[in-house]
């Protein structure tokens, strides 16, 4: 990371002073070691030399056996070029000591005895021992020539002792110090004075190669005026340099002549805008009412359809409202009997009647007609007067835990109490009815509503499910005549953005689907299969029939405008058309497939990622009461 900040200067600086100063560090660790072997290897021969001429000054004293001369001989051995002398010692030939000086006179110690010098003695030869790292001995025999008896030629030699000469080492350490401090410093100074150079050198180098980054920039930028000036040199940069320069004028060349065209360009596009905008905002008009008049067009075919299913509701609640009068005023006529009943009947009256209102409508189920059948049976069996008439009531008013109870159906023998009861089961089946036709007017109202809303280009958050469910509303009348429908809704659907004329493209599926179950199953109930899932970030909603299958030539066209394969004046071939038209501005696809038992129409829409979790949440509540709804028109 730290290599990749430094610049082309900084790189060959750091890696010429690299190489620099690894040379200098390894030429300085051998002159070390050659200097510091040179000056051991002339201490040791220094030392060799002096105790061989020691052992020569000596050898008529040894010869005299006379210890006082080798004591003055040993005092008299040091001269000022022998600084390094700490002690001189002779010894006889069995390692006694005879004679020794120290420098100074408290110096180290003597060794009183040494290991006798091996016979036969080489004049030539010497030995030295390192003592510790500051001092060496230094020990060299004395050797007499022999004569024999006649006084002739020596015939033999003989060692009658040896001199030990000790030698401090501090002095050829100070030398070896010095040397490596001075060489330090002239590497140091070489080192310093190459590295100036070298930034000379890559200053000179690197200039120019910085003033051509500095013109790529200046290019990027949009600068085609400043050329690069790297100086009067004449080398391979100053030809790259009127490289780029030349470049850098024929890119402003180009760059005019594109300005100019484009400017001309721009009057052209500027002088036919209009048109476009005019013929565009017209086409959009077009399709707009193209779109509404189909949708009107659907809308009108099934508004037949739409006014039975509205028509039966409100039949019902007719009904109901026709006989509520009635109810009302027996139940006033028996509330105004209860005064001549019992006592006990009439606390029992007083505690049942607010539990049977806040009971409420009850369903009308099997488990309930069971119920009803087997009190029936039980209260013929016990011989009661009207079985027919209390049985149910018992039901509806929720009196089973009491069935057998004879205090019971001894309330129940009063005729006041009984029509009490049963008018007033009466009034709560008919607000039950009522209330359920009313919310089922509701919602194909509802739905007619959001269908038949203008075409609008915002996008809205929607609940898929919802939409479906709406449709289905106002398509029941004619499905239930055709086809059974099964929806499986997905209860995690997140929401949609898309256009409210969502709802137009399951219209016109599901109309088709009908055609095609028509067709296929002209004596019988064909089957559609809704299903909503969310699979691979994508909200999918697949609507399948049991018609025939579509032949492959005609499934590749069967979403082109104005093609159809319907009879002519059934048709206009616009719905598949439309529906991709919807699908598309709100980021949806479809397709078709035949299935072994049918054709399969799949639509993908993406779902709306602005949703909060509390909307999330709101839709899928929505989602499981769509479903609720839908199981319902299915049947």
């Amino acid at each position: 990371m730290f290599a990749r900040r430094l610049t082309l200067c900084d790189k060959l600086l750091l890696t010429l002073a690299s190489l620099l100063v690894l040379e200098a560090g390894v030429r300085g660790l051998l002159d070390w070691a050659h200097a510091a072997q040179t000056q051991h290897e002339h201490f040791m021969c220094t030392g060799r030399n002096h105790v061989r001429n020691v052992a020569y000054s000596a050898r008529d004293a040894f010869a005299a056996r006379d210890c006082a001369e080798l004591q003055r001989v040993a005092e008299l051995l040091r001269t000022p070029e022998d600084g390094d002398l700490l002690y001189v010692a002779f010894y006889s030939a069995d390692g006694d000591l005879l004679a020794a000086k120290t420098w100074p006179d408290d110096g180290i110690p003597v060794p009183s005895r040494v290991e006798p010098v091996p016979e036969p003695a080489v004049e030539a030869g010497g030995a030295a021992s390192p003592l510790g790292v500051e001092h060496y001995a230094f020990l060299f025999p004395i050797v007499l020539p022999a004569r024999d008896k006649g006084g002739g030629r020596p015939s033999a030699k003989t060692s009658p002792g040896a001199v030990a000469a000790v030698r401090s080492y501090q002095e050829v350490r100070a030398k070896v110090a010095n040397e490596q401090v001075a060489g330090f410093l002239v590497t140091a100074t070489m080192l310093a004075v190459c590295l100036n150079v070298l930034l000379v050198f890559a200053r000179r180098l690197v200039r120019p190669v910085e003033e051509l980054v500095k013109g790529t920039r200046r290019l990027a930028a949009g600068d085609f005026g400043t050329p690069v000036d790297v100086g009067s040199r004449r080398d391979e940069l100053r030809t790259l340099a009127d490289s780029f320069n030349n470049m850098t004028e024929q890119l402003a060349n180009q760059r005019r002549q594109i300005l100019a065209h484009s400017q001309q360009l721009e009057q052209k596009v500027t002088e036919r805008t209009g048109e476009l905008v005019e013929a565009n905002d017209q086409l959009r008009q077009t399709q707009s009412e193209l779109i509404q008049s189909e949708k009107m067009r659907m809308l009108g075919q099934l508004a037949a359809g739409v006014a039975h299913e509205i028509n039966t509701p409100t039949g019902a609640i007719l009904n109901v409202a026709a006989d509520t009068c009635r109810h009302l005023q027996a139940i006033v006529d028996a509330a105004s009997r209860t005064g001549d009943l019992p006592r006990p009947t009439q606390e029992w009256l007083a505690e049942v009647v607010p539990k049977v209102l806040a009971r409420g409508l009850q369903p009308s189920d099997a488990a309930t007609r069971s119920r009803r059948r087997r009190i029936e049976r039980e209260l013929r069996q016990r011989g009661h007067a009207d079985p027919r008439r209390t049985a149910p009531l018992i039901v509806k008013c929720g009196l089973e835990e009491s069935e057998t109870d004879e205090a019971l159906l001894d309330h129940l023998s009063h005729e006041p109490a009984l029509a009490l009861l049963e008018h007033l089961e009466t009034l709560i089946s008919a607000a039950g009815i009522t209330r359920a036709s009313a919310e089922k007017i509701g919602r194909i109202v509802h739905a007619l509503r959001l269908y038949t809303r203008g075409n609008q280009d915002g996008l809205i958050e929607v609940n898929i499910n919802e939409t479906i469910d709406n449709t289905l509303a106002i398509l029941q009348n004619r499905i239930k005549q055709t086809a059974r429908v099964r929806t499986d809704y997905a209860r995690d659907l997140p929401p949609v953005r898309c256009g409210v004329d969502i709802a137009q493209v399951w219209t016109n599926l599901l109309n088709n689907a009908c055609d095609a179950v028509e067709e296929a199953h002209p004596d019988e109930m064909g089957r559609i299969s809704i299903v909503t899932a969310l699979e691979d970030g994508r909200v999918r909603i697949r609507i399948s029939n049991s018609g025939r299958p579509i032949p492959d030539e005609v499934r590749e066209k069967i979403f082109d405008p104005f093609f159809t394969t319907k009879s002519v004046g059934k048709g206009t071939g616009l719905g598949l058309g439309i529906c991709t038209g919807i699908l598309q501005r709100c980021g949806g696809t479809i397709r078709a497939w035949n299935d072994p038992d049918g054709v399969s129409f799949e639509v993908t829409l993406p779902p709306s990622t602005d949703a909060p979790a509390e909307e999330a949440a709101a839709v899928g509540a929505a989602a499981d009461g769509g479903a609720e709804n839908s199981g319902r028109l299915a049947e």
